[in-house]
């Protein structure tokens, strides 16, 4: 069974409350959790924290069910032009980090988020309504990429005005990428707030999101983005392995063009195209 994961819980300088919310989120489920820094500006980047120290009782219910609790450290930044922060590939504070989130806040530094930066995350701001239409192309250029979407839900639990705006917003963005390449994110402030894995997947029905999009976006789309993170940092391309049995039928031809037999029946014809070629033709007899 896949992992749930919650990969957004705001960092508080209160220890005792950033411990509360943890727990809270591995006794409810989660067994993957990021504790997000949100960076303005330069001068409020810092390195990332270790992880935060929890007590038994806070992982009980994970301990009981024999698994464990991964923490991970992310980074929020939010575009505001250009040159805020231009060198993210190269920062040593930035590249601390395990995730790497922006929030783009105009139609081009989101053309920019989806296209050109190195990013795992790109988290819109749901509760209000956008500046910028979601376009298909953009989107989908950062779905080849390995780039996710990121819902927030806590909002729309409460405020009315915010609840309306994110489910349109949400509804926006997977009319354009149909579901694909989407998380769903707590970033609760107060214990209250957090729900359970399941309740979040009923949750996203109201997003737009079908059932096996609900759960994906809990579990297989988290550790597919953990995946591009982790090579992010690594490599600069990644290879993707499939059964024959999972093309589709459009894509049938690479098998047979890559059949040695093809190949070898290819070459033989090639070679006697070209010898065809340079032989006088015989004239014919009248």
């Amino acid at each position: 069974m896949a992992k749930f994961h919650d990969l957004n819980i705001p960092f508080t300088t209160d220890k005792k409350q950033l411990q509360k919310l943890i727990g809270s989120a591995a006794n409810v489920g989660y067994e993957v959790v990021a504790v997000n820094h949100v960076v303005r500006d330069k001068k409020g980047l810092k390195n990332a924290p270790g992880p935060v120290e929890l007590q038994n009782i806070d992982i009980a219910n994970l301990k009981v069910k024999g698994r464990s609790l991964q923490q991970l450290s992310r980074v929020t930044l939010i575009l505001k032009d250009n040159t805020t922060f231009a060198r993210m590939s190269t920062d040593n504070a930035i590249q601390s980090y395990d995730l790497l989130a922006v929030q783009p806040t105009t139609d081009k530094l989101f053309l920019l988020a989806c296209t050109q930066l190195e990013v795992d995350i790109i988290s819109l701001d749901f509760t209000q309504r956008l500046p910028f239409f979601m376009k298909y192309h953009p989107v989908r250029a950062a779905q080849d990429r390995g780039v996710h979407f990121e819902i927030i839900y806590t909002p729309a639990i409460n405020n009315t005005t915010a609840r309306r705006n994110i489910i349109g917003n949400a509804h926006a963005l997977v009319a354009v990428n149909n579901g694909k390449n989407v998380i769903i994110s707590s970033q609760a402030e107060r214990v209250m707030e957090i729900r359970s894995p399941y309740d979040v997947a009923n949750l996203g029905l109201l997003f737009g999101l079908s059932e096996s999009q609900c759960k994906n976006a809990l579990s297989r789309n988290c550790r597919a983005l953990l995946m591009h993170a982790i090579s992010r940092k690594s490599v600069r391309s990644t290879l993707s392995v499939r059964r024959i049995e999972e093309l589709a039928p459009k894509e049938c031809w690479k098998v047979e063009a890559n059949d040695p037999e093809n190949i070898v029946k290819q070459r033989k014809t090639s070679e006697e195209d070209d010898g065809d070629v340079g032989r006088p033709k015989k004239k014919r007899k009248r």
